[in-house]
């Protein structure tokens, strides 16, 4: 009965809705085929509601149109129904939606950092720190947030934060490193090296140096001690002007 609601040409876009609400608490086959038949209806309510059923039974085979529908979301489509797809992606464990889920997580901290920009500190950053290229004017307090929020993205985040390039998403990927490093210390070694020869800038290298390796610091202590010795043949980062007498300098509100 719930599924004719559902698949009726008859039923009203409320009966369809109900009927939605209702089967994304039957498990079965039956009603994981007939939700799938819903993700294709004009209605965006009855769609993005019969998503987030889907992936909350951890069907991965709708991942690439819930990707779509986040990173251009269509007309008319409630944030409530936005953020009950991107609870519902928490809870997919299947690996092979680990690239997916992936670029969802690193749109989602740009959007962060494209939100919180602020014109005044993306102007200071572009004066005491010319060589960086992509910027987005983030003050510390809200990327010490940002990167609270993903401290368990671990080694994975960290590195594609870094490859992603901008000023902020490097201090978030040197941050994240330093939030992971203790995991695995050899891991946190090599990819702090792998970094640091792509640094160009004074205040991403002293985030990588006293936040990305400090966890580390102890254990790994000789390793560091030799790393620190060849490094300091390199007298600037790559393109860097002489080193300012500050780190960052967008740490007041």
């Amino acid at each position: 009965m719930i599924g004719h609601n559902l698949t009726a040409p008859t039923s009203s876009v409320t009966e369809r809705r109900r009927a939605v609400n209702l089967l994304n608490s039957a498990k079965t086959d039956l009603a994981t085929s007939i939700l799938r038949q819903a993700t294709k209806y004009s209605d965006v309510v009855v769609r993005l509601q019969a998503l987030s059923a889907l992936l909350n039974r951890s069907d991965i085979s709708v991942l690439d149109e819930v990707e779509s529908i986040l990173l251009h979301p269509p007309a008319r489509s409630e944030e409530y129904l936005l953020a009950n797809l991107s609870a519902a992606l928490e809870g997919i464990k299947d690996a092979q939606a680990i690239p997916t889920l992936k670029r969802l997580l690193i749109s989602s901290i740009k959007q962060a950092l494209a939100a919180g920009s602020d014109e005044k500190a993306k102007g200071a950053v572009r004066k005491f720190i010319p060589t960086s290229q992509h910027v987005y004017g983030v003050r510390l307090p809200l990327l010490n947030q940002i990167a609270k929020e993903h401290r368990e993205g671990g080694f994975e985040l960290a590195e594609a934060l870094w490859k992603s390039g901008a000023f902020e998403e490097k201090l978030l990927a040197a941050k994240l490193l330093g939030s992971s490093c203790k995991k695995n210390p050899d891991r946190a070694l090599t990819l702090a090296k792998k970094f640091a020869a792509q640094i160009s800038d004074w205040a991403v290298c002293d985030t990588l140096g006293m936040q990305g390796v400090k966890g580390i610091a102890l254990k790994k202590q000789i390793e560091l001690f030799a790393w620190s010795k060849q490094a300091s043949q390199i007298k600037e980062p790559v393109g860097a002007p002489p080193r300012p007498r500050f780190a960052y300098p967008l740490r007041e509100g």
